[in-house]
């Protein structure tokens, strides 16, 4: 499974040897309020961004967390901590309308 988004393609992130706090300097870091569940060997993620446009989502994925903010605006970073390890290179990603879809595979015990 590849990264897909509703838009413009290329919105992941692939510098992946900095951590969170290096990939945006976000004047407003917060753990965002999301549903998160297990489903069939992947964790299911929708979380709520109405200030970021559509065309101005970016994403990351690292270790247990999901990072989200705006290009244009990097005022904020909305991190969510998922509940168990995950591959990053499988996964699929969706916003429209200010809602985030993530689908991402569990990592193998």
């Amino acid at each position: 499974m590849s990264s897909e988004a509703s838009g413009s393609p290329g919105r992941r992130q692939t510098n992946v040897r900095l951590s969170p706090s290096q990939l945006v300097r976000p004047r407003v870091r917060r753990v965002a309020e999301a549903d998160i569940r297990i489903d069939d060997g992947y964790v299911c993620v929708t979380l709520h961004v109405p200030e970021v446009e559509d065309s101005e989502l970016r994403y990351s994925i690292r270790r247990r967390y999901l990072m989200v903010w705006g290009e244009s605006a990097h005022r904020e970073q909305h991190l969510v901590h998922l509940p168990r390890a995950v591959d990053p290179e499988q996964h699929n990603v969706r916003f429209q309308n200010g809602v985030v879809d993530a689908r991402i595979k569990l990592k193998a015990p």
